[in-house]
């Protein structure tokens, strides 16, 4: 079937980016057209000046699940697949490969070898073949285009209400649960720990309200960004409890599980000992049961 193709790199899948996938959604009721994002799972940033790396939102498995609540199909590539081509051979390998007849991207999209193509570059050579193309102008907050540049740097402020009220679906980590220590087990307090992904914005350090999506199941959680401090400097992880009663999750769940998260509670602290850190944590427990009481929506 003949495409209409929303083209971008979409790192966070925020609202702009869903503006360009209802755009693409109307196009494909419009002409009888089948809808489809074509994206890279690399930042093609990172590609071209591995120096300078770009930390990411989403990796490229939350990315495909997010742009799936947005566009019926998804086609994410390898952008080393792709970097060496000019903007006509990108266009023309689209063409071909997807039957595409209409285009839609952002006013600041670029493509092509050097990023040599922009979107005036795809209007041009829809215009030569006879195809739509749309470019969609910037979206913006009441104060400034929405970007995922500013998300990440939102994000790494831990300023998550705004970041999330930006973004399609709240900022969220996905990962494999590794073993702990089980200091936290030891105080009647066990956590699913995880490794946070070297590539990805981090949230500062601190405890959050989060939940927690295991096997299917969401629960209600209270999650620890950072080092632990009070039990001695360690590798960075999420470590996050699940405070609902009756979660069954195994003991030693080795599984992935996807953190989402919703507001800093606190700074992450270094108790004099373990009692004052139980103490707290019982606190915590308590906002997060208030946070979501009141936030039932959520």
């Amino acid at each position: 079937m003949q495409t209409v193709i929303a083209l971008g790199t979409f790192d966070g899948v925020h609202l702009g980016h869903k503006m360009l996938f209802d755009k693409a959604n109307e196009i494909a009721e419009e002409l009888n057209l089948s809808p489809l994002a074509f994206s890279f799972g690399n930042n093609p940033a990172n590609f071209l000046t591995p120096y300078h790396p770009v930390k990411i939102i989403t990796p490229k498995k939350e990315k495909l699940r997010r742009i799936k609540n947005c566009i019926k199909n998804v086609y994410i590539a390898d952008f080393g697949d792709y970097a060496e081509m000019s903007a006509r051979e990108f266009f023309l390998l689209l063409v071909y490969k997807f039957n595409a007849r209409a285009f839609v991207c952002g006013f600041n999209f670029n493509f092509g070898k050097n990023r040599e193509g922009n979107s005036e570059t795809l209007k041009a050579l829809c215009d030569e073949f006879g195809f739509r193309c749309e470019v969609v102008g910037g979206v913006t907050d009441g104060e400034t285009v929405i970007s995922s540049t500013n998300i990440r740097r939102l994000i790494s402020m831990g300023r998550l209400s705004k970041a999330n009220s930006l973004l399609t679906e709240e900022y969220a980590i996905y990962g494999k649960v590794v073993k702990g220590k089980r200091v936290g087990r030891k105080l009647g307090i066990p956590t699913l720990n995880q490794k946070l992904n070297p590539i990805s914005v981090k949230l500062p350090y601190g405890v959050y309200l989060t939940k927690v999506e295991v096997k299917g199941k969401t629960y209600k959680a209270v999650t620890n960004i950072g080092i632990c401090p009070t039990f001695g400097n360690r590798e960075e992880r999420a470590e996050s409890h699940i405070i609902e009663n009756g979660a069954k999750i195994p003991k030693d769940f080795a599984g992935y599980a996807r953190v989402v998260f919703y507001k800093k509670l606190r700074d992450e602290v270094q108790f004099e000992n373990p009692k004052q850190l139980k103490e707290q944590i019982k606190s915590d427990i308590s906002a997060c049961r208030a946070y979501f009481a009141k936030n039932k929506a959520k």
